[in-house]
Order: structure tokens, then sequence, then C-alpha cells
């Protein structure tokens, strides 16, 4: 990255299911060297999940070389293969349309070579899961994987860093990180992330646009810096994101969300913000605690005024100076002047003092826009006007002061003018915040509102403070003071309507209590150190579950503003399930994802039927909303299939390490083995299994007795991951084909025999054996089997053990009947011949 920019981890290594390949320069030795990123396309960075015959998108990134490239697409079963040809854009080089016919794991190979030089080349390799049946699960990776593809093209990179289109530019940017970093790209990502280097870029852009500003004491909340909340930088700053603080109630909480949620806290402690304003050395950890800090002291404390008590003087030219304070500090200030003899101030891009009229003087930059505009020698100058500081001022002491402006040429600084002053401005200081109770929150104290302490709250704003106030503490340990928490709980308190839900300035007398409002209060309830129990939250929750289906403009579905709202909600609770009513159905996590599912558009975004949320929010929203971190994708079983036909007894090892998580920072924790589902499942009724009835690992060894006959075994594997609370699990089964080893016995005489007519021939059958007789130790063909039963047909008529003895006589008993005789004898009274 340039040298002036946040200072991330060098680049350092692909991930090991990534294959990445370079071929050391030759004859362009100057050249850098070619690289190439691939999407992840799947819940984990290499492995996507598609469908048999599913047409898809491939696409990777290319940079370094010498200039242009070539590029040439190939997969493993050789359909689609691309021609080498030339790449028009670097950042998407892209392949419609592939498909696979066949299931099982199949990979995309891109390669990229220097056009200028044919040894300079690299491939990435995308791993690929294709299923024969579709399931939600798929359908979901599918949406993700374009939703993020659709963010990734409407960036805008300068070179040094990007930002996102939507309502409120850096609102949009921040959200468009947390799309990508729920879905587990973020800084702390390998290199070969395709996504890593957008969300460097971006959280540059944040970082772009922070300034540090000075806060003060507030009347409700006294010092929005205090020690008992862990803060450890207190001083008397906080970090504002945009230029002047307009909607702030949106850019600053985002803008903070996507940084508290980029990486770890260690991390974040470590790695220093390159910039050209006044957070340049910070640290991320340092710049999320002084954004904590500007959120606190912008939390309403129910003053009147914009953003306090509005009061001005007015220049001899006759231009106002305009002032805001809010108890016991100064919270802007701002003015312009015009002239057409710009000389006699002293000059164009001056500064402008302020006497606070306490014995101190600060001064600020004059903003020189309009320099010479009107004419040679004319000016407007501005103070606030055009320009990214910020004017505050706190007192330490209660009393009228005056506060006097003034200007100081950039020319001649020797040169101060007078512009005017405002006397007797009432500060009333109140000792940390003791001024402030439930009372207050009628008059808006508690929440928050578009801009800085502003003189009234509304839940729409309110959530988004609340939830990054909540990310910062829960991420990195980063907490507001109690005082924070308190006044929020009693702005919720006096904004909750009789019928569970919330309003959106006030309660009931608002008249306007809806769906989007209260699935944000879910947050902010939480924030605010409400448990579950307490009323107002089950009263919230009563009033989603009875208003789930609501339609118009205070609606769930298909309003990607209330459905973030509640996503953000239900993580902060761990709730997964809403309610098993005739409303809400089964979990809510299921009915967003099918929602979702069914209303991206062909492109990948999706379109926002409320107001709030644009096309480009509204897809930074859904992908954020089918991140697995909150809806777990499952783990899935593979029990090894197919198997070959194995003997009796004969030892066969079942295999379920191909079984995998869907979701990258989730384990398979357990493999269950029942051996023979035919008998039901063991783990139905019991801990443990059974001797020989099933077994636990993930490669188990099993055999089977022989029954006189083939026989097919049903073989179930149940995996287990490491969800917590509820842990998922997921089966597959294979089929065990067990041959049999059960053989006729061999019968064995002494034949062929001769004899005189009327002379005894003996008959010998004793050499007969069965092959299934135990004879030898360790014989898999051991069946225990013995004959029981000799038969002779002597006489050629097809009878057996003919009793009237025409078929010869046992030794010593008068006929072969029983069929016990080994031996039998018998004579002939003429020549014969017969079969024995």
């Amino acid at each position: 990255m340039d040298a002036n920019r946040i200072q991330f981890s060098p680049w350092s290594r692909w991930l090991l299911f990534v294959t990445f390949m370079l071929t050391a320069l030759a004859s362009s030795a100057w050249a850098a060297p070619v690289q190439v990123w691939v999407q992840p396309s799947g819940d984990t960075f290499a492995n996507a999940y598609t469908l048999v015959n599913e047409a898809r998108t491939f696409f990777g990134r290319a940079e370094g070389g010498s200039g242009a490239y070539n590029y040439s697409w190939a997969f493993d079963d050789g359909v689609g293969d691309t021609a080498s040809a030339a790449v028009s854009t670097p950042s998407y080089i892209k392949v419609d349309g592939k498909a696979f016919t066949t299931a099982g794991t199949h990979w995309a190979r891109l390669t990229v070579t220097d056009a200028n030089d044919a040894t300079n080349t690299a491939t990435a390799q995308i791993d690929l899961q294709v299923v024969a049946t579709d399931d939600l699960g798929r359908q979901k990776n599918s949406a993700i994987d374009r939703g993020l593809r659709n963010i990734y093209l409407n960036q805008h990179d300068n070179g040094s860093h990007s930002y996102w289109n939507g309502n409120y530019q850096l609102a949009a940017t921040g959200m468009a990180l947390v799309a990508f970093e729920n879905q587990g790209h973020n800084l702390q990502s390998a290199d070969s992330d395709i996504y890593k280097k957008s969300v460097q870029r971006g959280i540059q852009f944040l970082l772009d646009n922070a300034a540090l500003v000075d806060v003060s004491d507030q009347r409700c909340i006294g010092n929005p810096e205090t020690a008992s909340s862990g803060d450890t930088l207190i001083d008397g700053k906080g970090v504002l994101f945009g230029s002047d603080g307009s909607d702030s109630g949106y850019n600053d909480p985002i803008s903070l969300l996507a940084i508290v949620n980029s990486a770890d806290k260690a991390f974040a402690q470590s790695t220093m913000a390159a910039t050209s304003n006044s957070v340049n050395g910070l640290s991320l950890y340092q710049i999320a605690i002084q954004a904590k800090d500007w959120l606190a002291w912008a939390q309403g404390d129910g003053s009147s005024g914009g953003s306090g008590t509005y009061i001005s003087c007015t220049t001899s030219g006759g231009y106002p100076f305009y002032l805001y304070y809010l108890g016991s500090n100064i919270t802007s200030a701002a003015g312009y002047f015009y002239t057409a003899d710009i000389g006699s101030f002293g000059g164009c891009a001056g500064n402008f003092n302020i006497n606070w009229g306490d014995g101190s003087t600060t001064s600020y930059p004059a903003n020189n826009q309009y320099c010479g505009y009107y004419g040679a020698n004319t000016a407007y100058e501005g103070l606030n006007y055009w320009t990214t500081q910020t004017v505050t001022h706190p007192y330490a002491a209660s009393g009228n002061y005056n506060i006097a402006f003034s200007y100081t040429g950039g020319v001649d600084s020797t040169i101060t003018t007078a512009m005017c002053t405002i006397n007797n401005v009432p500060i009333t200081v109140s000792g940390g915040g003791s001024a402030c109770g439930a009372s207050d929150a009628a008059n808006g104290a508690g929440g928050w509102r578009y801009t800085s302490n502003y003189s009234s709250s509304d839940n729409s704003v309110t959530q988004w403070p609340a939830l990054a106030l909540n990310e910062a503490k829960n991420r990195w340990g980063i907490d507001s003071s109690q005082a924070v928490k308190d006044m929020l709980g009693y702005w919720l308190g006096f904004s909750q309507c009789t019928n569970g839900g919330f309003g959106y300035t006030s309660g009931d007398s608002s008249g306007w209590c809806n769906f989007p409002k209260s699935a944000g209060a879910m947050i902010s309830l939480n924030y605010a150190g409400k448990p579950l129990s307490d009323t107002a939250v089950q009263n919230d929750l009563t009033y989603l579950s009875n208003t789930w289906n609501t339609s118009g403009y205070d609606y769930n579905f298909n309003n990607l503003y209330s459905m973030y709202a509640l996503y953000k909600g239900m993580k902060v609770w761990g709730i997964t399930d809403l309610g098993s009513t005739t409303a809400t159905g089964q979990a809510w996590v299921q009915q967003y994802d099918q929602n979702l599912v069914s209303n991206q558009q062909a492109d990948g975004h999706w379109n926002d039927s409320g107001s709030w949320m644009d096309q480009y929010i509204s897809t930074y929203a859904a992908v954020s909303i089918l991140a697995p971190e909150v809806a777990s994708l499952p783990p899935v079983a593979n029990a090894g299939a197919p198997y070959p036909t194995i003997a009796p007894n004969q030892v066969l090892q079942l295999d379920g390490t191909k079984s995998y998580h869907k979701d990258s920072t989730k384990q398979i924790v357990l493999y269950q083995w029942d051996f023979n589902s035919a008998d039901g499942l063991w783990w139905a009724t019991k801990a443990a299994p059974a001797a020989g009835e099933g077994a636990v690992g993930s490669q188990p060894s099993v055999s089977y007795p022989d029954v006189g006959h083939p026989q097919a075994y049903t073989v179930t594997l149940r995996v287990t991951d490491n969800t917590t609370p509820t842990p998922l699990t997921a089966t597959d089964t294979a089929v065990i084909n067990v041959s049999s080893g059960e053989v006729p016995p061999v019968a064995k005489t002494n034949g062929p025999w001769s004899g005189l007519p009327n002379t005894p021939i003996t008959f010998d059958g004793s050499a007969s054996f069965d092959p299934n007789a135990c004879t030898t130790a360790g014989n898999p063909s051991c069946l225990g089997d013995s004959i029981v039963k000799y038969e002779w047909d002597l006489n050629g008529d097809g009878i057996f053990n003919n009793p009237d003895g025409s078929d010869g006589y046992c030794f010593g008993t008068s006929n072969v009947s029983t069929g016990s005789c080994a031996k039998v004898t018998k004579s002939f009274p003429s020549p014969i011949s017969l079969p024995a």
C-alpha cells in the first residue's frame, strides 16, 4: 500500500486450499510479479457450493507485471476452458455460464500472464463442492456469492481508499464493509482473500474522513470520558466521521461499527492510522475509543434548539456569527463575512479567533474557498463553513460569559479585526450529569437524532449509536459510562407504546408505533442493560410477533431497514426463534433467508420496499443478514460411501473424514456411527452404543457375521458441531454389502467301485467334508457347520436311502434309512453298471 496509508500487515501467504503459482521473472527482471486473486464463492474462502447444471459466474483480479495481461480459465472437467485472451478489466476477470454436470469436488482455475513477458504468470484456483440436490443453505450461499460480487463491483476506488454509494456516504461505506466483514472478509483475512483489499481501502476512507474534536461535560451524562467504564484515553477529545457533524446519527455509529467489526482487539491496538488529518498515528483501537466518546457526548440531553440553544451576533457588514450551547458547554459556532476589501483585513486564509470570556481564546483556520471569486479583492471568509473543523468549548464554572469573534489576516498576521460579540451567554455547569432524570426523556433526552445534542430523539436513529456502542463493548471491551445507558433507558421507557412496540419521537402520543422502530429498539434495550425477562423486552417481543406479517410502510418483510434491525436485535440477544405462533411460524432465520433468496435481483442486488435504504444499502444489509455468524450454516456429514463388498467377519474401516462444515468459523467435534439402522439408531435412546452396535470417532472399524446369505447393512453417521448454545447436527448413510461364506458340503466317496456278483461291496463316504466346519482357528469361513446326514442311491432309481434295502445296508444296522451311515455295503446278483 502507499506509504501514507493505513499500515496493515504485509502480504504473506495464500490459504492452503488456494493454489498460487508464480514463475520467476526471466526477461523482465524489473517487472513486479503477477498476482492473482479469485472469488471465495462460498462459506469458506475457497470452497464454492454450487448445484449440478447450475450456470455460475467465476471471477478474479490481477495485479503486478508490466502492464497488460492475458488470461485463461480452465476447469477440471475440461468443459468451457477458455483460450488465452487479453484482459480488459484487471479487477474483474470473469467467465460466465459455467456449469458442472456431475456432483462432487471440482475446480475452476484462472491463469494470468504478463502480456510483455510470458514467464511472468500466476494461477489461482477455486475449489468447488457441486451438489446434486438443492436446499436453502446452498441457495443462501449462492445469494451471498452474487451479493458480495455486486458490492465488490460497485466500489469506487481512487488508489488510496474506496467508498460505496448510498444515502449518507460514510454510513453506506460502513454498511458495505460490515457486509464483507460478516462473511469473514476483514483486515485479518489471508492475503489470498480477494475482498481483503476492498475492506482495507474502505476502512481507509472512513479514517480519511475522521477528525479529532473537542468533547466536554454534558448536562445529563457529565463527562463522556470516564475511567469507570474502562476508558484508557481521557483527553477531552472524540472522533467525528464526516465534515461537519450533519447526519452524524448515521455516519458516526455505522463507521464505528465497521471499524470494530474489522479485526480483533489485539490487531486493532497494533494497527496505526496513516492519514493527513488529526487521527494520524492513532491506533484503530484508540480511534474506536474516541468515536465512543463522541457518540456519548452527542447523546441528546433534552435542551431546546437544534444543537442546543441558538444565539448570534452580527458583524458591521451585516453578516451573522452563530453560536449553539448546551448547559455547560458550547456545542458549535459558525459564521462568515463578506468584504470587497480583504486586504484591509490582512488577506485571505487567515484565522477566526473566539475569546470564550473565561480567559481562553481558540483560533480556527478560515475558509478561503471564495477568495477573489467575486472580484480581485473580494472574499467570503467562513468559520465552520465548507470545512471539517468542529468548534466546541467546555466551561469549568457556571456564569454569564461574553464571547467575542475576531479575524486575523492570513497575509498580514499582525492585523486582527473584531467581528462581533455575544454578551451574557448563560452557562450552567451541573456537576457531572446529575441534573437529568426520567422526566427529561419527555424533552428528548437519552436518545440520538441526526446531529449531535439534538433537542429531540427518535428510535429510528437511536438504534445505530446503541448498536455501535454495544459492538465496541462486546468486541473490543470499549464501554461508555453507565450514565449513557441510564439515559437511554429513560428514553426507551418514555417512547414505548402500550401495545409493546416503540414510537418515533415518543410513545402512544405519536401514533406511529411500528415494526421497524420496535425491531431497532431491541438493540437499544440490550445496550441499556435490560434483561431478557424485563417487561419492556418481553412486551416488545410480543409486539414483533403479533405484527410479523405487517404490510405497508410499517412492514417487516422486504423492508431491509426493518429486517436488518430485527437481525441485529435478535443477534445481540441470541434469539433464534421469535416464537412458534401462527403469525411467525418457525425460526425467523429461515424465514429471512428464504425471503432474501427469493427477492435477490439478477445482478445480485436487493431492492428495499421502504424509504430509507436505497438499493445499495439494501444490498449491504441483505448480505449482512445472510451471514452464517447469526444464521449458522450446518455441518455436512459424509459417511464415506461407496464401500466395497466385504466377506463375513472381515474388518472394514469406515471413513467420516470427508465431512465438513459450511461455516468456516465452526468445527465438527463429534462423529457418531450406527452400524445397522434396521434396529433403530442407538443415540435415540442411549448415551453410548452397545458393543458391536455402533462407535464414536471419525474412522471406526466394523465387521458383520455370516448370516448364510448376502446381507446389506445401512450405516448412519451423525456429526455434531460446536455451535452454542445449541450444537448443529447432520447425518449421512452408507450401505455395506456383506457376502455369505455359506457353501454346501462336499461329498467324497471311495469309488469307482467294482466287484463280483453276490459279493458285498463297501461304499465309503467318510471322506466327505463341510467347508464351513471349524477345522482351522481364525478361518473366516468357519461357520461351525458339520455333516449331519449321509444319503445313498445305489440302485439308480433316484430315491435315496430306500428302506427296503435296495440302497444298501449300514454296518451294524439293517438299512440306511436313518441317514447316519457314512459307510454302506451292497451286493449285486448280476453284472451291472450304475452311478452311486
